[in-house]
């Protein structure tokens, strides 16, 4: 089996955060369980579960190691590839503007109730996570679409540049 093949592994119960999707492994928050809760998780499951559970963890920080995933700063063109490999379903697309608009009510929400600043690493319930979100959504549609918004935001910006004579773009986006 490849390392990256899991078709022939069986699900591992939700705790834990793991799926198993069109026979690859996904991870679907990877920044929202520390090591203590999966660890916690790990004792209320049965020996082959949890022995999956483990190979799941390790294939994951192996691919994180490999450049597969994104570490530290990041480009908008590497979340978008990111974002890809983890959700990419072009069938799905209604489903992914329902999810775009909800998350952007709760960013919304999050502004107007004042919500906390995220701390340490803790995100839930917080500004930041509501931000991300709305990044998640918006990007995996562009995904469904083949566009590159890396690409696109310094033609759009030196369109805004010239309809409101800002001088913006030649300051930020053309190295001198």
């Amino acid at each position: 089996m490849n390392e990256y093949d899991l078709s022939n592994m069986k699900r591992v119960p939700h705790p834990l955060q793991y799926k198993i999707d069109s026979g690859e492994l996904r991870l679907q928050s990877p920044f929202d369980i520390s090591e203590e809760d999966f660890q916690e998780k790990l004792e209320l499951l049965d020996e082959e579960d949890r022995e999956f559970a483990l190979e799941c963890k390790q294939l994951w920080a192996k691919r994180q190691r490999s450049g597969n995933l994104p570490e530290g700063k990041i480009t908008i063109r590497d979340l978008q590839k990111y974002i890809k490999q983890k959700e990419y379903n072009p069938e799905k697309k209604y489903n992914y503007i329902l999810k775009f608009m909800e998350e952007t009510g709760g960013l919304a929400r999050a502004i107007l109730n004042d919500y906390p600043h995220a701390k340490s690493g803790e995100i839930k319930d917080t500004i930041e996570e509501e931000f991300c979100d709305v990044l998640f959504y918006l990007l995996a549609i562009a995904n469904l679409y083949d566009v590159d918004i890396e690409k696109w935001i310094p033609i759009k910006e030196q369109e805004t540049d010239k309809l409101y004579n800002t001088n913006y773009y030649e300051k930020f986006f053309v190295s001198k």
